[in-house]
């Protein structure tokens, strides 16, 4: 059992009344966390969902580069956030890795123990459906954000490139010969590989 009071204004809490808040504190644990600590892995099942108290956690997703994989942080996570929202939504496997940057504290909820209390309150599985919804609403919007800013970026390049020196040399490299050159160089062909004229 744990006092949520600290984060009775997170926005996964929004619309819950002091009667469910008690609910959820009854199933609550508060962990401690410390700089470099691994929460969940992307692929695993998720088994908590968790509120942060205090610290500074991230969401990361593993990229290649060359021939070493790297986590590269997508989101940043302070007091009042949520991570692992994977625990509440089927098939609940973690869609991202997630690493404490900065020695704090969160609120941690077993996944079993979270269903077991919505199923059995409607009134707080509506309120925490409402907060979830919004919540992947606006990660939606921030990668969406990312995306076309990628699109933007990748589309000026190309644009660079195309204006440049090296890409004049290059079409110049591959444009075609002249129509005229062409036909000439077919007609020398036709008049080699025709037959001695009876007159020579």
């Amino acid at each position: 059992m744990a006092d949520l009071s600290s984060v009775r204004n997170a926005p996964m809490l929004e619309g819950v009344t002091q009667e469910e808040l008690a609910e959820l504190e009854a199933i609550a644990q508060l962990e401690q966390a410390t700089r470099g600590e691994r929460l969940f892995v992307r692929g695993d099942e998720a088994r908590k969902f968790y509120i942060v108290n205090e610290g500074a956690f991230c969401l990361t997703l593993p990229l290649r580069r060359f021939d070493e994989v790297v986590e590269l942080a997508v989101e940043e996570k302070g007091a009042g956030d949520s991570l692992g929202w994977s625990s509440i939504v089927a098939p609940h496997r973690s869609i991202y890795s997630g690493y404490c940057t900065a020695d704090g504290s969160l609120f941690s909820f077993q996944h079993g123990d979270l269903a077991r209390l919505m199923s059995s309150d409607q009134s707080l599985c509506s309120h925490i459906s409402i907060n979830l919804n919004r919540l992947i609403a606006d990660r939606l919007r921030s990668l969406q954000s990312l995306w076309i800013e990628e699109i933007e970026q990748n589309t000026a390049r190309v644009d660079h490139w195309v204006q440049s020196e090296i890409a004049d040399h290059l079409r110049i490299a591959l444009r075609p010969p002249p129509k005229e050159a062409a036909h000439g160089h077919r007609l020398f062909r036709r008049r080699r590989g025709r037959s001695p004229s009876p007159d020579h």
